[in-house]
């Protein structure tokens, strides 16, 4: 958590594919969705962001985009471990990179489908999508997509369908995760709204979808919205 959270430069093979999933955009002009991200003038967590906009958008436009999606790049955010986990603790989906001379690398796939300790602690971070390019060929990643152990068992039912190994062209590797990252979030979300409350991140998630809502209103009309985490 402490490595993931407190990384303050990448390689440039991250940053590749990170650009792949969103551009980046000034913070302040996220005001119809900002994944709870600070718009203010005092841009505490950071002064740019990285976010998807829909095909059929006008990319600059932001105002006038029919879909958005934010990530959380820690990479961009202020380097304080707190600031980062308030948005980063807070997602049901994870995306990792592992640098491909990282040791951790070779060891992704033998992880079982329930991973043994969650990388961020907390009650989310259900899903968590790891990609890391082959040592010896720049062309591949691998993608593996992993769940949290002991989920209610509705909720592992429907995120078992993620679970998987794959070899994804690079120059493919960014739309592939965006769309599973956004298949897994929206069963995440689909799942959640219909369990009792005994799960501890039931009445937060329930909570903090509420603020979300509240904030698009306050805009004056919604967009579609989704937010992932995007880590190094």
């Amino acid at each position: 958590e402490t490595i993931i959270l407190g990384s303050k430069a990448s390689a440039p093979a991250f940053h590749r594919f990170a650009s792949g999933l969103g551009g980046l955009v000034p913070t302040n002009e996220l005001r119809y969705y900002s994944g709870g991200l600070d718009v203010t003038e005092y841009e505490s967590d950071g002064a740019l962001a990285r976010a998807w906009i829909s095909d059929d958008s006008d990319p600059n436009i932001l105002d006038a985009a029919r879909s958005v999606i934010v990530f959380h790049d820690v990479t961009w955010m202020p380097d304080e471990i707190n600031t980062r986990k308030r948005h980063v603790g807070n997602d049901a989906v994870a995306i990792v990179f592992v640098d491909k001379d990282s040791p951790v690398a070779a060891d992704i796939d033998l992880e079982p489908a329930e991973m043994r300790q969650n990388l961020i602690s907390g009650h989310f971070g259900f899903v968590t999508i790891f990609v890391s390019p082959f040592a010896q060929n720049d062309d591949f990643v691998r993608v593996c997509v992993r769940i949290r152990k002991h989920l209610p068992s509705a909720l592992r039912r429907e995120l078992m369908y993620f679970v998987e190994n794959e070899i994804v062209p690079t120059v493919d590797a960014a739309n592939v995760v965006r769309g599973i990252a956004i298949r897994a979030d929206l069963a995440c979300r689909s799942v959640l709204d219909t369990l009792p409350p005994p799960f501890p991140c039931l009445e937060r998630y329930r909570i903090l979808y509420q603020l979300k809502r509240l904030a698009v209103g306050k805009g004056g009309r919604a967009v579609t919205h989704n937010s992932y985490n995007s880590t190094k």
